[in-house]
């Protein structure tokens, strides 16, 4: 079941607030004769509910795996995404901990909270036949650009003509101390989260953001929402920073981009032709 969300902080206001608390933790470390330091350890996956698992991709074969072994080989990892015309699995990686470089011994690796976790991605695609045509696994940061890649937006997005509630997660904010859920309605005109409120035409693009805490919830991709202007009210932001699952984040690149009608193409006449000779060799 989906989560819910109000407004968040902007992603200015939630840099500062991450540094400010990474901070005063080497603060305390290095008054007591500590330096925080990331420590090499054997590699560990698991699953968005913290299941471990163990993950082979080796079976994939362009031309050969169907879609059906990639679901059940799969399926520990699979994020239901519908509708699509690809798979997208998704689990955690740890290759770090932290620990502690203490003069002139070394504390234990998990003296410190354990290992450092990040969300990985499967992206597999399918030909007409349904036989794996390419896939790459890919760290949330360029899984944008992969999406791009794959062309992946659903033939069947609703055209938003009712209002659409998806439920999302936002980062700290000045008035909730805890990442916290809330609601994101998104109608034809207009997108809103708590008080903040967006004309769908000031829509301008989606990009990867920090994920909102120190121990994010995997299930959750951490992006932000840019504005082409401030937005006018009470909250005047340019940004709205959120975490959303593998579906929202599908309908949420749909949306944004359906937002940006397509530049219009220049007519190029004789007089702007004549024009531009006349001020290259004038």
């Amino acid at each position: 079941m989906r989560r819910m969300a109000t407004k968040g902080a902007t992603p200015a206001i939630a840099g500062v607030q991450a540094a400010a608390r990474a901070l005063l933790v080497a603060s305390m470390f290095w008054l007591c004769g500590c330096v925080v330091v990331p420590v090499p350890m054997s590699t560990r996956t698991r699953d968005v509910s913290r299941k471990p698992q163990t993950l082979d991709f080796s079976f994939l074969k362009p031309g050969l795996t169907t879609r059906e072994e990639v679901a059940k080989n799969l399926a520990a990892i699979d994020t239901h995404v519908q509708p699509a015309g690809f798979f997208w699995g998704r689990w955690e990686r740890s290759k770090w901990a932290f620990g502690a470089a203490v003069i002139p011994d070394y504390a234990s690796a998990n003296a410190l909270g354990g290992r450092i976790w990040g969300g990985q991605n499967v992206l597999v695609a399918f030909d007409q036949e349904n036989i794996v045509s390419r896939w790459s696994i890919v760290a949330d940061a360029k899984l944008h650009r992969q999406l791009d890649f794959l062309d992946n937006l659903p033939k069947s997005t609703p055209d938003f003509a009712s209002t659409i509630h998806e439920v999302v997660l936002l980062p700290v904010s000045n008035d909730v101390n805890a990442i916290h859920t809330g609601n994101l309605p998104l109608s034809a005109e207009l997108l809103q989260c708590s008080d903040v409120e967006a004309q769908r035409t000031n829509l301008q693009k989606i990009t990867p953001a920090i994920s909102g805490g120190p121990d994010p919830d995997a299930a959750y991709i951490w992006i932000t929402i840019h504005f082409r202007k401030r937005t006018s009210g009470k909250q005047r932001v340019k940004g709205l920073t959120l975490g959303v699952d593998p579906q929202t984040l599908l309908l949420l690149r749909r949306y944004v981009k359906r937002s940006n009608p397509p530049d219009t193409p220049r007519v190029i006449t004789a007089d702007t032709n004549r024009e531009n000779l006349n001020r290259e060799f004038n």
